[in-house]
């Protein structure tokens, strides 16, 4: 059977007076260009969740993360530009207490808040995160969610 999605995807739409909600696409690849975000509970989990990202890009964004005394923790985040092909890395912490579901959600929700101006795709990685089909569902429910205002 096919490898199932590991990464979710928000198509942007321009910003009106009354935006609609950004659809939830699944796929194999993050797009190039727009706007990628790496969920990530610990300064390990970028070897998983930042394959994507050349060799340069990846140590580059691990000073970024050294560098700003990352936390990791639930909701944190940092916005990191110039790096890659993408407007802008958006790192979101994953480490928290609750239920999976919750757990998963979060970052979604964060990375829609945190992205709600992007005028590309925005791009969730999550490989490494639980069960690639559950946790990609479980992150667009966040995201879902998170884009609501």
């Amino acid at each position: 059977m096919r490898r199932l999605a590991a990464f979710a995807f928000l198509a942007a739409t321009a910003i009106s007076a009354a935006p609609a909600a950004r659809p939830i696409q699944f796929a194999e690849q993050p797009p190039t260009g727009g706007a990628l975000v790496l969920p990530l509970g610990s300064a390990a989990d970028l070897a998983s969740r930042g394959m994507m990202l050349d060799p340069a890009s990846r140590e580059a964004v691990g000073r970024a993360l050294a560098s700003a005394e990352f936390r990791y923790r639930s909701r944190d985040t940092l916005t990191l530009r110039g790096i890659g092909p993408w407007t802008r890395i958006l790192i979101v912490g994953t480490q928290g207490d609750g239920a999976e579901a919750v757990r998963l959600q979060t970052p979604g929700a964060t990375a829609a808040q945190e992205t709600e101006r992007e005028n590309g795709p925005v791009a969730i990685a999550a490989t490494g995160l639980g069960d690639s089909a559950g946790a990609a569902a479980q992150i667009g429910v966040g995201a879902r969610l998170g884009g609501y205002r």
